[in-house]
């Protein structure tokens, strides 16, 4: 398999048309070839119109995006390709106002439905164990109108105001117990 683009713009050279990335995707969906999924047989041909598979053996048709979260879509694949690396390449996550802009759709509610489709497709089955190197998220506590960790603690672990720069702008009320300037 190739390597995962790491700009938007070499995600377009690595599939610069809409066939590229039907090709791409079925090539994702069935690596060892097509299968059928009424009868499970091997094989199949293009059908004239619609870019549909043909089974050889049962004559239905399916499209490479049939039964996945881009079955039924009115945007196309290059629009889903976009979405999907926007997600997929930010660290700290996409929110639904960033798709909407970056692929220009008409309503919040479209790149809201795409999002939750996206993040739902990267959710692993129930019952998978991580592996490897697992990074996780430190306490999150709402200063200033977003979520942000803190940035000292006191030796017992409570998060206070210690009069450093963080805990100065994080307007907790003075009855909250000082951590001494204790950085973690």
């Amino acid at each position: 398999m190739c390597r995962y683009p790491q700009t938007l713009t070499a995600l377009e050279r690595l599939v610069p048309t809409e066939a590229a990335k039907a090709r791409l995707l079925a090539k994702l969906r069935w690596p060892e070839g097509f299968v059928c999924p009424r009868c499970g047989s091997r094989g199949a041909w293009r059908a004239a119109r619609g870019g549909l598979l043909r089974c050889r053996r049962c004559d239905a048709q399916t499209s490479v995006t049939a039964g996945t979260i881009l079955h039924g879509t009115r945007r196309g694949l290059r629009a889903w390709f976009r979405a999907i690396w926007h997600v997929a390449a930010r660290p700290e996550g996409a929110n639904a106002l960033d798709i909407q802009r970056t692929l220009r759709l008409g309503s919040y509610r479209t790149a809201w439905a795409w999002l939750h489709k996206l993040r739902g497709a990267m959710v692993g089955r129930p019952g998978d164990l991580l592996t490897g190197v697992v990074a996780a998220g430190g306490e999150a506590v709402r200063r200033r109108g977003r979520w942000s960790s803190w940035p000292c603690r006191t030796p017992a672990g409570i998060r206070g105001v210690c009069g450093c720069a963080g805990c100065r702008t994080a307007r907790l009320p003075a009855s909250r117990p000082r951590c001494g300037g204790q950085s973690t």
